[in-house]
């Protein structure tokens, strides 16, 4: 048996993939740019829910969209400058845009 006759059958499948992909990237958007009063309010945000044990809802840029993660603060690490949301979901604090 020859693979020739299914290569027409194989081109529309990676076919398939590469629109799915291209449309992927077309979707994609730019990370916005906070100012240094946004970027410390988030900060204030972040600090006084996780000492009040506060339920968040935030809106962090990951792969070129918008994604709102929701949960309580575990822990705060200052010096890597991240969180990591219940149960163990870690994020930095350059990726948070705000709090919904």
């Amino acid at each position: 048996m020859s693979n020739g006759k299914w290569a027409p059958f194989a081109a529309v499948a990676d076919g398939h993939g590469m629109i799915n992909e291209v449309l992927s990237k077309r979707n994609k958007v730019e990370m916005p740019i906070l100012s240094e009063d946004q970027i410390q309010e988030i900060e204030n945000k972040i600090y006084e829910a996780f000492h009040n044990n506060e339920y968040v809802k935030i809106k962090f840029f990951k792969d070129g969209r918008f994604v709102i993660k929701e949960g309580k603060i575990k822990d705060i690490d200052k010096y890597g400058r991240k969180i990591v949301l219940f149960p163990d979901f870690p994020l930095f604090f350059s990726q948070i845009v705000g709090f919904c």
